[in-house]
């Protein structure tokens, strides 16, 4: 199950095919489903919601299945999927301009990741709180997260949260009106 969703990951990620993406973590959801293996199951739908949502732009449904994943999770000890979970609810709800939802989902997966001292899961939710002020137009505030979460993927070596901070970075200075700071954080 758990190499199912990871494959899920590799392609909805580093590949980008939202069919093949959808096949493999459909397959962990059966198989975990067969097992009764909740973490899995989760893990499943995040990736279904993710690819749903981002690449295929069905917001709702990445909504819906992030919070059947939060449910799944509750009483489970996975705090780094539970973390995703509501880094993806916060992406998703911001998505749809209910700003406040979002910030309070993208606190809940950065007071999980605190808690269970997972680096990677706080660095996402402070990318995520930055998106979340981009989208809402308070690029002022989304600096500081990006240029937080940029820096952590540095550090914990993980190039998507690194590339992906430094787009919203420098698509944030250009609306801001300020290009010439844009083109600074490319060198």
């Amino acid at each position: 199950v758990d190499c199912l969703n990871a494959l899920g990951w590799e392609y909805n990620f580093n590949f980008i095919h939202s069919d093949s993406a959808l096949k493999y973590s459909k397959l962990a959801w059966q198989y975990a489903s067969a097992i009764q293996y909740n973490s899995g199951k989760a893990a499943s739908l995040i990736i279904q919601g993710d690819v749903q949502g981002r690449l295929l732009g069905n917001i709702e449904l990445m909504e819906r299945y992030s919070e059947q994943a939060i449910e799944l999770l509750t009483g489970e000890t996975d705090p780094a999927n539970l973390s995703k979970a509501y880094y993806k609810l916060a992406i998703a709800y911001s998505s749809q301009g209910r700003y406040d939802s979002a910030h309070d989902a993208a606190f809940k997966a950065r007071q999980i990741a605190i808690t269970a001292k997972d680096r990677s899961g706080l660095a996402w939710s402070i990318q995520a709180a930055g998106y979340i002020y981009c989208q809402s137009g308070e690029y002022w505030k989304a600096f500081e997260n990006m240029i937080e979460s940029q820096k952590m993927g540095k550090e914990l070596n993980d190039s998507l949260l690194t590339s992906t901070s430094l787009a919203f970075i420098v698509r944030a200075y250009n609306r801001v009106g300020d290009p010439k700071m844009a083109l600074k954080h490319y060198h």
